[in-house]
């Protein structure tokens, strides 16, 4: 049962391969160069042992100088506050809902084999 529309497409025509090679060329060059601009930022913030220290402690949020009231709050919530946006923020919306998908399935297979035993 061909229709007449599949009949009449005869393929990609060597310009048209061309140009979509190079399109993903350019976006794979485009998400390298982010990595390394990213992989050397943190490269910098943990360049020595006194950085990393200090690096650690921003995202902490201790050692600031003015008092905001987070030395009243848990560490959890600390983290939870300050750590995990910090990385968020480095994701697209894509990535996160990629890693959201794949978070959810390994829970759930691993609730599953739990139930088994």
């Amino acid at each position: 049962m061909a229709t007449e529309s599949n009949t009449e497409w005869k393929g990609y025509t060597l310009d048209e391969i061309r140009l979509q090679r190079a399109k993903a060329l350019i976006r794979r060059e485009n998400e390298r160069q982010r990595m390394l601009a990213y992989r050397d930022n943190v490269a910098s913030t943990f360049s020595s042992p006194g950085a990393a220290v200090k690096g650690i402690a921003s995202f902490m949020g201790i050692g600031a100088k003015k008092n905001d009231g987070n030395d009243k709050r848990s560490l959890p919530v600390r983290i939870a506050g300050s750590i995990i946006p910090a990385v968020v923020s480095n994701y697209s919306k894509l990535e996160l809902a990629y890693l959201g998908v794949r978070l959810a399935s390994m829970t759930f297979k691993m609730f599953k084999k739990l139930r088994r035993k």
